[in-house]
């Protein structure tokens, strides 16, 4: 009987793996860390073992994402958009998209200078342009490589 393992990364495999499915692992090779398996395409090849969950525990998945302000931007090459995100699981996380020129205009000054500086914000996404479309594709990308919890924070029920 073949045992069923759930991808938790699809790191360079987009176009063969998908998180959260669960695939058929055909064989393992525990001295290589390679389990082998038929991949979203139907080729049969081996994938990194740690990609893979062998218990099949629930993972948290993106479901959706809202825009925090609804208003269009001004300026896509110049701006901020704070975002809410669902996932499977229920909870709800907070990140912030941000052009590097919002940067340039905010943030602590370098004691001294008048170079700006940002540090310790994890919850931090910075893109070229702020569209809905770049938010949702760079958001499925981080969910992609399981790094969607590490890029947001989560909110509280009452926030």
């Amino acid at each position: 009987m073949l045992k069923t393992i759930t991808c938790i990364n699809v790191a360079s495999y987009r176009n063969a793996l998908t998180r959260g499915k669960r695939y058929e692992m055909l064989e393992i090779n525990d001295g290589q860390g390679q389990v082998r398996l038929f991949g979203d395409n139907g080729r049969k090849r081996w994938y990194p073992a740690n990609l893979f969950d062998f218990e099949n525990n629930p993972i948290s998945i993106l479901e959706r994402f809202c825009l925090d302000d609804p208003d269009p931007l001004d300026d896509p090459f110049n701006a901020s958009m704070e975002v809410t995100v669902k996932l499977s699981t229920g909870e709800l996380r907070w990140c912030l998209f941000v052009t590097p020129k919002v940067l340039t205009q905010n943030g602590e000054f370098v004691p001294g200078t008048a170079v700006r500086f940002h540090y310790d914000i994890p919850n931090l996404i910075i893109v070229n342009e702020i569209t809905p479309e770049i938010i949702e594709n760079a958001l499925k990308h981080i969910d992609s490589q399981n790094l969607l919890i590490r890029c947001s924070l989560a909110l509280k029920a009452d926030d």
